[in-house]
């Protein structure tokens, strides 16, 4: 986007505010389709985004990077949940407060991890 650091925090505006929609509405989804079907349309709206962004130069609009944000947080909500009850389901009770917190960190990683991939391939992008 080329502006300032301001500028690129309000693109993921509508990431927070789509996250918050999903979790919201799985509960109710969960009644109607499968935990399965959940984590592969929130899979799908998440590979949407990177799509997005892979695509997107440095040019890209406001527009482009806020709908992309869009499609990531309502895949990350879509996600999450349903991987961490099902995950916390598994595990002995007693080992449960140390498998949440792998579980958090092993999401904080991933995160990190793709951030870091979009940063290369945005400079790869940048640089074709």
């Amino acid at each position: 986007m080329g502006t300032n650091a301001s500028l690129g925090g309000v693109t993921q505006i509508l990431s927070s505010v789509t996250v918050i929609l999903a979790t919201r509405l799985l509960p109710s989804l969960l009644k109607k389709i499968s935990y399965k079907t959940a984590v592969w349309n929130g899979f799908t709206s998440v590979s949407i985004s990177a799509i997005i962004l892979a695509t997107a130069n440095v040019d890209a609009s406001y527009w482009t990077i806020v709908i992309s944000g869009g499609f990531m947080g309502f895949g990350q909500g879509m996600i999450m949940q349903p991987l961490q009850v099902a995950m916390q389901s598994e595990i002995k009770p007693e080992a449960l407060n140390i498998a949440t917190t792998l579980s958090l960190l092993l999401r904080t990683l991933s995160m990190s991890f793709n951030c870091f991939n979009f940063w290369i391939a945005t400079h790869i992008n940048y640089r074709l």
